[in-house]
């Protein structure tokens, strides 16, 4: 779990300081089309494969795995993942007026982030989970790499670090064969038919999970423009990123704890991280004119308190989430996973109409709080079917 941990925080930190660079290299506008690139690879890596690859870790141990043909399983999701990234660009290119160029680029990034999810789960059921979790993120210190270049003028424009993008995900997808190479494996076919329900269910919790955290971001272009994503973009790093590493914390110290069936005071840890979480956002809130132009440089200066406070409230709520949902995945049946994913889709449909409402009326700072109205949902949502459904631990 140390190893895990600490890989996730190197390759995450590679991409905040890669961000960092790249707020004070581009243009406001090529920052948020970088941006909303990422944000479409997060969602089409997450969803090409349908939760497959969820299901068989949740499903095939390891000594069955060994017994299988998971190499045939690959092959058989392989058409999913690209049916699914084909629709996924032709849309973003529609929504949003990119250059073949960059489509081409983001095709070939989504394909390989896509297929390496199957490897990285394989992985993972084989117990080499620190490998599984570098590997899956080896394109961010491709795009260090590539900022770092940008940032002495060896690069320029959006195009180059698309490129970058697309080079590290066929890189770790190669790297990913080469490693599974002589892993163990046998002719037993793994039938889809067997892993469907459980594919769906984390298909639509994946789906949501990050739709509702992103969604903000491709209405913004649509309704406003790039320059004003590439803005809210920076104040959302700014204000965002401290939760999202405790959220991640919490769930991997809970995780454990609620496996091993320990007595965990799950009230009073919450009532902590909200304490903390909320003096933190009234500290980022205070800083925040300050810190995001001296941070991403001084195109960027403004009066950003309103939107960061609404966005560290948001970030509050993620932590908060992190304790109920750990509960639901350890704990929960079928019957408390239905529950669970009325709670996601409801979600979706109140951030909807929260940003449509938000953000012709009041801009970043609306479309901030539609973030924290959703958040406040979800996470009362979630607290609710843990109370009710899963066991007191």
């Amino acid at each position: 779990m140390a190893g895990v941990s600490g890989v996730t925080l190197v390759t995450l930190a590679a991409y905040l300081v890669a961000m960092l660079l790249l707020g004070r290299t581009l243009s406001k506008e090529a920052f948020g089309q970088l941006n909303l690139s990422v944000y479409a690879l997060n969602l089409l890596g997450m969803a090409s494969l349908l939760g497959f690859p969820n299901a068989l870790l949740r499903n095939v141990p390891r000594d069955r795995l060994e017994r299988s043909d998971w190499k045939g399983l690959n092959r058989s999701l392989a058409g999913f993942n690209a049916g699914v990234c084909l629709l996924g660009v032709a849309l973003y290119g529609l929504l949003y007026d990119t250059p073949l160029s960059n489509l081409v680029l983001l095709l070939v990034a989504a394909l390989f982030l896509g297929q390496s999810l199957f490897l990285v789960t394989v992985l993972q059921i084989f117990r080499r989970f620190a490998l599984a979790q570098g590997l899956f993120t080896l394109w961010r210190p491709v795009l260090l790499i590539a900022a770092l270049l940008a940032y002495t003028g060896a690069l320029r424009g959006l195009t180059p670090l698309l490129a970058a993008i697309a080079a590290g995900a066929a890189g770790q997808y190669a790297l990913l064969v080469l490693v599974l190479r002589r892993a163990p494996r046998g002719p037993d076919p793994i039938p889809l038919r067997s892993l469907t329900h459980d594919a769906g269910v984390f298909f639509v919790l994946g789906l949501t999970a990050v739709l509702i955290s992103r969604l903000d971001s491709f209405f913004l272009p649509r309704m406003i423009d790039f320059d004003t994503l590439g803005v809210y973009a920076t104040i959302s790093f700014y204000a965002l990123t401290a939760y999202a590493v405790v959220s991640m914390g919490v769930g991997q110290v809970l995780n454990p704890l609620l496996a091993s069936r320990e007595r965990v005071p799950t009230t009073r840890i919450a009532v902590g991280l909200a304490l903390g979480g909320l003096a933190l956002a009234g500290v980022l809130a205070a800083l925040a004119d300050w810190a995001v132009p001296f941070a991403f440089g001084e195109r960027y200066a403004g009066h950003h308190r309103p939107v960061a406070a609404a966005l560290a409230v948001a970030g509050v709520f993620q932590v908060l989430y992190a304790v109920p949902s750990s509960r639901i995945g350890v704990l929960a049946s079928r019957r408390v996973f239905r529950g669970f994913i009325a709670i996601s889709l409801s979600s979706v449909v109140v951030d909807v109409a929260l940003i449509l409402f938000c953000l012709p009326r009041w801009g970043l700072t609306g479309a901030a709080l539609a973030t924290a109205g959703t958040w406040f949902w979800r996470t009362t949502g979630c607290w609710v079917v843990a109370s009710r459904f899963t066991r007191s631990v």
